[in-house]
């Protein structure tokens, strides 16, 4: 079977040019450099208003946020399986009296 690499790439690219035609705010259509440009490097730059915001501000990603999270919550759970296992009393292990935030 003949690789088809080549015929999907260029699929691609008159599919990203269609998509982009717009993209700056007018017609690129008979612009060709700068049709294609916005299909190659769609950010004009990389300022902090283009550019990658973990670059600039370090904030995470959604989905670093969610490990992070999960993480968490599954040492959580593990440490008070541990507790329960144990037959611990939770004062005794957190050294407080005050569990309202369990």
């Amino acid at each position: 079977m003949k690789n088809m690499q080549r015929a999907l790439r260029r699929q691609h690219v008159a599919r990203l040019k269609a998509a982009r035609r717009f993209h700056w705010g007018h017609d690129l259509r008979h612009d060709a450099a700068s049709l294609g440009k916005a299909v190659n490097t769609p950010r004009p730059c990389s300022c902090w208003m283009c550019g990658n915001p973990r670059r600039h501000f370090g904030s995470r990603t959604p989905q670093e946020l969610a490990s992070q999270l999960q993480l968490a919550e599954g040492a959580y759970t593990r440490f008070l399986d541990f507790v329960k296992a144990k037959q611990l009393d939770l004062r005794t292990v957190i050294g407080t009296a005050d569990l309202s935030v369990f």
